[in-house]
């Protein structure tokens, strides 16, 4: 069961995957940018290399974008420890990962 999940889960990020961004439109709705953008949890993503293909909004670019998935705080670990597609396993001690993990979770 949770190799099918697995496996639909990849499916889900690659197809979500595009080489064409437009970073002309973000949605600035949330209105809590700075509670967002500046907790422990985003200086590990910045400090990480995540940004490069994540965005620095979460919007994504080479990478999926990562707002507002639909994965469990142990489903973003799991991805975050073995990697998934393209995206290589990261390296992280336990305090940074939880704080990635958490962080991820909540938008």
């Amino acid at each position: 069961m949770n190799y099918v999940r697995c496996i639909l889960l990849c499916l889900i990020l690659l197809a979500a995957c595009s080489p064409e961004v437009d970073n002309t439109k973000q949605d600035d709705s949330r209105g809590d940018d700075e509670v967002i953008f500046s907790d422990d949890g985003y200086e590990v993503y910045k400090e990480n290399s995540c940004i490069s293909c994540h965005g620095d909004r979460l919007q994504g670019a080479s990478g999926p974008p990562l707002l507002d998935i639909a994965l469990t705080a142990d489903e973003i670990e799991t991805i975050i420890v073995n990697g998934v597609g393209f995206m290589p396993p990261q390296k992280l001690d336990d305090e940074d990962r939880t704080a990635l993990v958490e962080w991820l979770s909540e938008r």
